[in-house]
């Protein structure tokens, strides 16, 4: 999650779905003394932040990391149909 408006009016509704799919929300300092935060991923890929650099620094193929949704050409597709109500674009 990002710190911006529009996740803090929906944070303590996607606290209650992640509770009720069975996510245990930790605290920062449970967070920070897990292993993971002491990687410091050696990869030029951070397309999808701390997580997907350590797997692309462990060899996985970038293109892979990337979630459709957040894909350039998705996104300009949605803004286009949804925004504008244009066709999308090829």
């Amino acid at each position: 999650m990002h710190e911006t408006d529009l996740e803090a009016l929906f944070l303590a509704d996607a606290v209650r779905a992640l509770r009720a799919r069975g996510w245990r929300i930790a605290t920062m300092d449970e967070a920070y003394r897990d292993p993971i935060a002491r990687v410091t991923p050696e990869a030029r890929f951070l397309g999808g932040g701390r997580i997907a650099a350590i797997a692309a620094a462990a060899g996985r193929n970038p293109r892979e990391l990337i979630p459709p949704l957040n894909q350039e050409a998705n996104i300009l597709n949605l803004f286009n149909t949804r925004v504008l109500h244009q066709g999308a674009t090829p």
